[in-house]
């Protein structure tokens, strides 16, 4: 049995594709996410406050810590922790990449961690960072084969292959320009691809939707909007004020609109005289439900595509290349019953 696994620890939710092939035929496939917090674990008091915290709790060099919703909840994590280009060297980035895997492995019922795990950094930090995170990967999961990648080529990958790592039916990777703007957490994240190729200078980054969480928190000071409160409020658009509902769409407009002219000027930058050449912008990641329309309405580029299920569209396409990987390695063998 094979497995691929699609790791994007992301500044909001790390998010993790699996699938387990046998003989190049999907078996078991699952996703998960869940919230970026972390903290030390402590003793709780009641039987459904520890049932509760047990799926969310993780051992990590001899220390206990709570992730996910236990954390925020019993730890108040203030979202802190991933919001610095060197995250990857901090012992919350560990303790993420230990708990997703740990919580995807129990989800699979069956072992995941000598698997070809693929994970993913900011096209910014891509160059500095790569041996640095595949390193510390290998530490955590020495048994595994580790590829990292930026985080774009995470979506490009979702439209070369298909859920079962198959080239997609119409879509020639090799005749195909496009643009891929990863709208994450901490970063918004660029790549051009020209005729299947990734273009070094169209990688690069600008700021993420914390930058607009944060212009948000500012037009609603008078509500002592926090920054956790701001990010959630990005999506649901209703503030709860001692009882009331308040409407906060016009605000949440005019925060989005800051980041989304940001990233529109960074988009003509990198795509630039290649921007009516290209057969599609792939607009993903957390952000892309509220920016992409804006940006599309902002630039008028007809050929801005939102894609489905786009917060976890990285994941979804590490994995795939993993599937792709491991097709590629079956078919150089000689034949299926060659091999014991």
């Amino acid at each position: 049995m094979s497995t691929s696994v699609g790791l994007d620890i992301g500044r909001s939710s790390p998010k993790i594709v699996i699938a387990q092939t046998v003989d190049g035929g999907i078996v078991s496939r699952q996703e998960l996410l869940f919230p970026t917090a972390v903290c030390p674990a402590i003793p709780l008091s009641t039987d459904t406050a520890m049932q509760r915290a047990a799926v969310d709790t993780v051992t990590y060099e001899g220390t206990q810590w709570f992730v996910g919703d236990t954390a925020i909840l019993q730890g108040h994590d203030g979202m802190g922790s991933g919001l610095r280009d060197d995250w990857v060297r901090t012992t919350e980035h560990a303790v993420l990449a230990v708990a997703a895997i740990e919580k995807a492995q129990r989800l699979m019922a069956s072992d995941i961690k000598s698997g070809c795990i693929i994970t993913g950094l900011p096209s910014k930090l891509y160059r500095s960072q790569r041996d640095v995170l595949k390193a510390e990967m290998k530490r955590l999961f020495p048994n595994a084969t580790i590829r990292v990648l930026p985080q774009p080529l995470g979506v490009w990958n979702t439209l070369v292959f298909d859920a079962n790592g198959h080239q997609q039916a119409g879509f020639d990777a090799d005749s195909n320009n496009y643009g891929v703007v990863e709208i994450g957490q901490y970063t918004t994240d660029f790549a051009l691809i020209k005729r299947g190729v990734d273009i070094e200078h169209g990688y690069d980054s600008v700021a993420g939707m914390t930058a607009a969480a944060e212009e948000l928190a500012r037009l609603l000071a008078d509500y002592q909007v926090d920054l956790p409160r701001a990010t959630a409020l990005l999506e649901k658009r209703t503030l709860k004020h001692f009882g009331r509902e308040i409407d906060v769409s016009n605000e949440v407009r005019e925060a989005a609109t800051a980041l989304t002219r940001l990233i529109h000027q960074k988009a003509q930058q990198i795509f630039g005289r290649d921007l009516g050449d290209l057969d599609g912008i792939a607009i993903a990641g957390g952000g892309a439900p509220l920016i992409g329309p804006l940006l599309q309405e902002l630039s008028g580029w007809e050929h801005i595509r939102i894609q489905q299920k786009p917060r976890m569209a990285v994941a979804e396409g590490l994995c795939r290349l993993g599937l792709a990987i491991t097709r590629a390695g079956l078919a150089k063998r000689p034949s299926a019953t060659a091999v014991a």
